[in-house]
């Protein structure tokens, strides 16, 4: 860092759907995801990790993954929930009442920090955001990056409206089937995903508010100009809601926003 140089904001990182942090290593993000995103953008990423209930089929461990898919299905039911991510959803809200105590108390280091979520973590970056400025506390937070956000439109125009200091930047990936099926149809609000169209089109898009698609053929003109080659979609993958992250061409972008660059030329795409 030269001599004079404001020093970094500690960057948050907040995961998704489908993760115990008590577990052994394989559920637990910070074992993968956040190395990942520390290579993205070029900063030591310190994870915010909540109980976002492990589910899914996974191939190294069959029948553990089978048992917690089943466990999910039960300790939903008997708590109200109709499926596994409706329940999600709601301590997805909870974690992110935490993550802003959190963040107050100093415990990522001094404020302002930078938040980068991916999909459900969206929902909890915003809550945190809406907790914090409901206690005149939004100045904590600088800049916000959302991945493939699973937060729904409505609620996101709401909070970044209301918080016009903060920077947001929204990677969206309009092909994302992930969210086109857990995002809008399982989710427990009617509403498109933030995440896969972003808020340029609707007439209350809050001007703080970046969004990127990166599946999209003009953004894509915008950033090559850069020398950039942003992606949303993995060619010949049907899952691939992790793949804005995942391809190294969308790092430069990443990197020039935490660096304070507007990225002029990006709100005009589409």
């Amino acid at each position: 860092m030269s001599a004079g140089a404001m020093p970094l904001a500690p960057l948050i990182g907040v995961h998704g759907f489908m993760y115990d942090p008590a577990d052994d290593g394989h559920n637990n993000p910070a074992q993968h995801l956040y190395p990942q995103w520390a290579d993205m953008t070029g900063r030591p990423v310190q994870g915010f990790a909540y109980y976002s209930i492990p589910f899914g089929f996974r191939a190294f461990r069959p029948v553990t993954s089978i048992i917690n898919t089943i466990g999910a299905f039960v300790g939903s039911w008997g708590r109200g929930y109709l499926h596994p991510y409706r329940r999600a959803w709601s301590l997805a809200e909870e974690a992110g009442e935490r993550l802003a105590r959190m963040i107050v108390s100093g415990d990522f280091g001094p404020a302002p920090v930078d938040i980068i979520c991916h999909s459900l973590g969206s929902r909890v970056a915003l809550t945190a955001i809406a907790d914090l400025n409901n206690h005149g506390l939004s100045a904590l937070v600088r800049r916000v990056i959302l991945l493939n956000a699973a937060e729904i439109e409505d609620a996101a125009i709401f909070v970044a409206s209301r918080t016009p200091d903060i920077r947001y930047l929204n990677l969206s990936v309009e092909g994302d089937r992930v969210l086109r099926y857990l995002g809008s149809w399982m989710g427990p609000v009617d509403g498109r995903c933030a995440g896969r169209r972003g808020l340029l089109s609707r007439p209350l898009a809050p001007a703080n508010w970046l969004d990127i698609p990166l599946d999209d053929a003009s953004a894509q003109r915008t950033a090559a100009l850069r020398g950039w080659s942003i992606a949303g979609d993995e060619p010949g993958c049907l899952g691939d809601h992790w793949y804005s992250y995942r391809h190294k061409g969308n790092w430069p972008l990443v990197r020039a926003f935490l660096g304070g660059d507007r990225l002029t030329g990006f709100r005009m795409v589409g």
